[in-house]
């Protein structure tokens, strides 16, 4: 069988990246199979930086725009009152103006501050416009909800307009509910537990590294039925040296990091993490766009201990890769569907529909009834502790097996598994891409010991007793944000006379 030449463990490589505080996986180099990386960094300043090109197409514009940002944003008085934008707008010294017309909407041109004491609440079916580089930052208490069946949307003022985000920054944590982020993003640098459901988040422009972007540490938040899509960078993430635990359940997230670099769609660091009944969806049109980009990746570059992830029922398809991690990281997978994310034009750069990178043997996986199909790598293992893909008759059950591998490889060769560790792997009770799922054939799929004895082995045998013992995983509902037809699809906002389901329930407007 054909071995590629990445066995090199690149430590030291990892070790400079996390010494620099790169968020999430960084370029390993092409001795590294994973290889899958995000370089965003955790500068805010940085992040947020964009080019002294885009104001000069309209000169007169930039010099108005330079001299609004010139002028000091306002910070309320911290005396215990409740602010939204229609009460902002009746106070001459903030950044906040009412635009009438049709429609009408609240214009921000300023970076102003709600203070510790006060309150922000948010205003019902309204639209509000952010001018280029503001930032509206919360210390104080924050409600961003929206009541079920109205909608408010933050957007950009103009075309030329970069703006930068809803900055929580308090310890009471915010919710949000209902409401559309279109070009218009959310940063996270509060203590508290930051909930956000039934939102959009569209366009985002990069100014952080992730449309809905944590910080810091923070309490258990909770990202629920919200779509993401061609946001610039990643949908959702956080910083390296943020433990953040979340719960990301039934979300959308399609086609995002859009700028086409290594940085996957959910880029978060390892925490107590919960990503359940999501579609993590790449370009499903060419292998060519955004071919850059991962599904889902979860690191560990600060070695935090007690790390808990669960990645289950999830749809993860048409990415460079499916779910890949680095560093120190305790993991389930189970239950999804992980399909062609082949999108990497080089397999020695990635292309796994599963990849486990540790090089500090800290790592802990269980992978069970996943079906695992149309990537270049399905599954690959470097470095870890233990990685437990099938072992039924254990006194503990670690992993059932119950995984389907189908047509994972490149260039005629198939790669279901590839053990490039010195780990005994157990992966029984799993269906695999051959015609019989014979001792003989399954050996032309997995890559280990018998093909390279510095290697571990694999223990596949006994494989699926019959088709019975094989069940696809359940697929996610699309999540409840939004209009769906009774087809699936997601219908415009201004979709009228139409029968639809919205929020679960059937309508016919």
């Amino acid at each position: 069988m054909y071995k590629p030449n990445f066995q090199k463990r690149e430590v030291i490589v990892f070790r400079q990246f996390q010494r620099k505080g790169y968020s999430l996986f960084a370029c390993l180099g092409r001795e590294v199979l994973i290889s899958v990386l995000s370089v965003a960094t955790l500068s805010a300043t940085k992040a947020a930086g964009i080019s002294d090109e885009t104001w000069r197409a309209d000169a007169d514009h930039a010099t108005t725009v330079q001299a609004r940002h010139n002028a000091p944003g306002k910070q309320t008085a911290g005396n215990g009152t409740t602010y939204s934008f229609a009460t902002l707008a009746q106070l001459p010294e903030f950044g906040v103006t009412y635009v009438d017309g049709a429609p009408g909407y609240y214009l921000v041109e300023r970076n102003d501050t709600i203070a510790e004491s006060d309150r922000f609440v948010l205003d019902e079916n309204v639209i509000v416009k952010f001018e280029d580089q503001v930032t509206l930052v919360i210390k104080g208490e924050a409600d961003f909800t929206v009541s079920d069946g109205s909608r408010t949307t933050f957007t950009r003022a103009h075309e030329l307009a970069t703006p930068y985000s809803i900055k929580v920054n308090n310890t009471q944590g915010a919710r949000f509910r209902n409401v559309t982020f279109d070009y218009v993003g959310v940063e996270s640098m509060s203590t508290g537990a930051i909930e956000v459901e039934n939102c959009t988040f569209t366009n985002h422009t990069g100014t952080s590294a992730a449309a809905l972007y944590f910080i810091t540490n923070g309490q258990e938040s909770l990202i629920r039925d919200c779509l993401f899509e061609t946001c610039k960078r990643a949908a959702i993430g956080s910083a390296a040296n943020a433990s953040q635990p979340m719960t990301i359940s039934r979300c959308q997230l399609k086609r995002n990091s859009t700028d086409n670099r290594n940085i996957p769609q959910i880029n978060i660091t390892a925490s107590k993490v919960t990503i359940d009944g999501c579609i993590v969806e790449g370009d499903s049109t060419s292998q060519t766009i955004n071919n850059m980009v991962g599904g889902i990746g979860i690191s560990n570059f600060s070695a935090f201990p007690d790390t808990e992830v669960l990645v289950k029922d999830c749809q993860i398809t048409h990415n460079r890769y499916g779910i890949g991690t680095v560093g120190p990281v305790n993991i389930r997978i189970e239950q999804n569907h992980i399909r062609d994310n082949n999108h990497e034009a080089n397999p020695m750069n990635g292309g796994s529909g599963i990849s486990l990178y540790d090089p500090y043997a800290m790592t802990t996986a269980v992978i069970a009834g996943n079906h695992i199909e149309g990537n270049i790598w399905g599954i690959t293992i470097i470095g870890c502790k233990d990685v437990n893909v099938g072992q039924p008759t254990a006194s503990d059950v670690k992993s059932p097996g119950g995984n389907t591998f189908l047509n994972n490889g490149f260039d005629g060769q198939p790669y279901d598994l590839y053990n490039n560790s010195k780990l005994t792997v157990y992966a029984q009770n799993n269906k695999w891409s051959v015609s019989s799922q014979t001792e003989e054939q399954i050996e032309s799929v997995i890559f280990h010991k018998n093909d390279d004895s510095s290697l571990g082995e694999v223990i596949f045998m006994p494989a699926y007793d019959n088709e019975a013992a094989i069940t696809l995983p359940r697929l996610p509902v699309p999540a409840a944000c939004g209009r769906y037809g009774l087809n699936g699809m997601r219908l415009p906002s201004s979709t009228t006379r139409q029968l639809f389901i919205e929020n679960g329930k059937k309508y016919f407007r």
